[in-house]
């Protein structure tokens, strides 16, 4: 059965100290490459920041491309430094967040440390005039791998490609299962077949979303389920490969723990008409075996990605406002909870509000460092 060791565990209002970095590139000045709401998503974090999480705005640092001062404009060398000073002093105790809302590519991997052999990376405001990429190698060195025993790291990647975008060893992994699939479940490896949508409900579909992908593909609509009833199961795959329960339910998400067939495909990406979890399985096993990673490490540090490494993740018009549609789900999440919610129903919520309610096809990412990690615990910043 599955545990939790809470030993580490800081409520939302008991750190010490708080600080945060804001990144939102709309990319003004590439017309090619242009988004809408990620500017947005910088203003709707930082409000949630200080109104509900008690951050205070001096320990702020936004970095958006609206800006005249270069030291807060997007670029590389910024984005860089403003990671160094977000690390900078950091002790147990403190709690950090990591936001960017960008465009997210995948590049050939240069270090071979990729299964599938690219490296995730996320896109400066500079990234074809001298600025590059930011790899997800160079944010596990300079953004995780400071972090002490003790301490609290959160980030938020709205952006295409950035299932392991921060390269954590663990994936909380949540699967909604309609009602009359619900005894197909137990076969293994086997897809959904996915609902297609009606040629009028696609000639109704005014609110069209940019991908935060490079290549800009579209994000597509996911026909809603008729069927009401939702089987929801939770699993933490570790860097073996194996997969390990930690609840499950008919409905909504349950609170108690329950040991699931190790050996199952409970919870992967089939479930979702994508073999995408066998791989990322494998990609993280290979990193945790290069880098050394301690199963038990103390440091708790949360990465809540947008969608899977081979998905794009949608800058949409929602409410008649331009932002990120993960970001939006994140923050409507906690909302809707009254702020008081654990990582897994998180997870969940998420997961409803983009899939099921919005139909979007990008599948959210909950990823983590620390094994066992406090699934059933408040989301705490």
């Amino acid at each position: 059965m599955a545990t939790t060791d809470n030993s580490s565990y800081i409520a939302p209002n008991n750190f010490r100290n708080k600080k945060a970095l804001l990144i939102g590139i709309n990319y003004i000045g590439h017309p090619q490459f242009n988004l809408n709401g990620c500017i947005n998503d910088t203003r709707n974090a930082f409000k949630l920041l200080t109104e509900h999480f008690h951050y205070k705005a001096e320990n702020i640092r936004i970095l958006t491309d609206d800006q005249t001062d270069s030291t807060k404009r997007p670029i590389a060398a910024s984005i860089r430094a403003s990671i160094q000073w977000l690390v900078d002093g950091v002790q147990p105790g403190d709690s950090l967040f990591f936001q960017f809302s960008g465009h997210g590519h995948q590049v050939k991997d240069d270090n071979g440390d990729e299964d599938d052999g690219l490296d995730e990376v996320i896109l400066p405001w500079d990234y074809n005039s001298g600025g590059g990429n930011i790899r997800d190698d160079y944010l596990f060195n300079n953004l995780v791998k400071p972090i002490p025993v003790g301490a609290y790291l959160t980030v938020l990647m709205d952006c295409c490609h950035s299932g392991t975008g921060l390269d954590l060893p663990f994936v909380l992994n949540v699967v909604f299962k309609s009602a009359k699939d619900k005894d197909k479940s137990k076969s293994k490896g086997k897809d959904k077949e996915k609902s297609k949508d009606k040629d009028k409900e696609k000639s109704k579909d005014k609110d069209k979303s940019k991908s935060k992908g490079k290549d800009k593909e579209k994000s597509k609509d996911k026909k809603k389920s008729k069927d009401k009833g939702v089987e929801i199961s939770l699993v933490i795959n570790t860097s073996s490969g194996a997969s390990i329960g930690v609840g499950s339910g008919s409905g909504s998400e349950s609170e108690s723990e329950s040991e699931s067939d190790t050996g199952s495909d409970s919870g992967s990406g089939s479930d979702y008409g994508s073999d995408f979890d066998s791989k990322l399985k494998k990609k993280i096993s290979k990193k945790s075996r290069q880098r050394g990673v301690v199963h038990t490490g103390e440091a708790i540090i949360v990465s809540l990605s947008g969608c899977l490494d081979s998905q794009t993740s949608a800058d949409a018009r929602i409410s008649g406002t331009a932002q990120g549609a993960m970001t939006n789900a994140f923050i409507r999440s906690l909302e809707n909870a009254n702020y008081n919610i654990s990582y897994q129903q998180l997870l969940v919520s998420l997961r409803r509000i983009l899939n099921q309610e919005g139909k979007f096809e990008q599948i959210p990412q909950l990823s983590f460092y620390k094994q066992p990690f406090p699934h059933t615990q408040l989301f705490s910043i």
